[in-house]
């Protein structure tokens, strides 16, 4: 830049140290706003701290609540957030039970010997989904245990809600054994052969074990459910049935002790967002827009 006369060298040099000064005083102040203590930081997030007091909020400190049962070995409960404060009597009558199918015990042996149909025994399952078909190939040489590997392996693959495996005993004797993968009346399952003996000479279709429902009360009204898992209070509440019991066990629904002090807690850092913003917006002289 030429500077032609001491008016203009004067307007240069003030316009210079302006913008250097201006320099300076934005280095300072961040270097002030640096020497706020880390731990004493908390983010600008007002929304995130005022949820803890919003009804409406998962996160509400006020809504949290706490479980507890007069005998575990009964009865297990959860609970969730905003939950109704209440006490339950809970009676349990009848668990509910998956179906097992334990079928026959074959000895070691030649599946032949044993009664199978050479060549393919085709069979069905029935479940409350529909009926599948199944085969398998009875081969010379198969031992019992080998054809009853075959149609587990069969069941297990046509996913129809059961499963199915062979289990021996220290004899070599083998049994088929299926079992619903869910509990109550409505996962009931049936076999039946369709060609061959396959079902028959396994005793696949042998029921050892029906499937029932929970029975219990809760205040006194019956009810009964497909699982032995619960759900009240519009699924705040989940109470798990560990067993039968003779008389009505309590379980009881309450703000979590530590609510209160979790109220105060965020209060609190409610407060020291806001004091931090300040001392930001103060550390820069008024520089930051920050609006509080």
């Amino acid at each position: 830049m030429l500077i032609n006369s001491n008016a203009n060298y004067n307007s240069y040099f003030n316009s210079q140290y302006a913008s250097r000064q201006k320099t300076i005083d934005s280095i300072a102040a961040l270097q002030k706003v640096s020497s706020i203590q880390a731990d004493s930081f908390v983010p600008f997030d007002i929304s995130r701290q005022l949820s803890a007091f919003k009804t409406n909020s998962a996160s509400n400190v006020y809504g949290q609540r706490s479980a507890s049962v007069s005998n575990p070995n009964a009865l297990a409960v959860s609970v969730k957030n905003n939950a109704s404060p209440a006490s339950y009597r809970i009676g349990v009558s009848q668990l509910a039970t998956a179906q097992i199918n334990t079928g026959k015990s074959l000895a070691k042996g030649n599946a032949a010997d044993g009664g199978f149909t050479a060549g393919i025994n085709r069979f069905s399952i029935q479940t409350g989904n529909g009926s599948r078909f199944l085969s398998v190939d009875v081969k010379a040489g198969d031992t019992n245990s080998d054809v009853l590997n075959k149609m587990a392996d069969k069941i297990n693959f046509a996913q129809a809600g059961v499963t199915a495996k062979t289990v021996t005993d220290d004899k070599g004797a083998s049994r088929l054994m299926i079992t619903a993968n869910k509990t109550g009346s409505m996962q009931e399952f049936s076999l039946k052969d369709v060609s061959g003996n396959a079902v028959a000479v396994a005793g696949a279709n042998q029921v050892s074990t029906a499937a029932t429902n929970a029975a219990y009360t809760v205040n006194g009204i019956k009810r009964s459910s497909q699982s032995n898992v619960i759900a009240l209070d519009n699924g705040k509440v989940e109470m798990t049935l560990k067993k039968v019991t003779d008389s009505q066990e309590t379980a009881k629904i309450s703000a979590a002790k530590g609510a209160s002090v979790g109220g105060i807690s965020a209060m609190e850092a409610w407060q020291r967002a806001l004091s931090t913003m300040k001392n930001t917006k103060n550390a820069f002289g008024g520089m930051l827009d920050v609006n509080i």
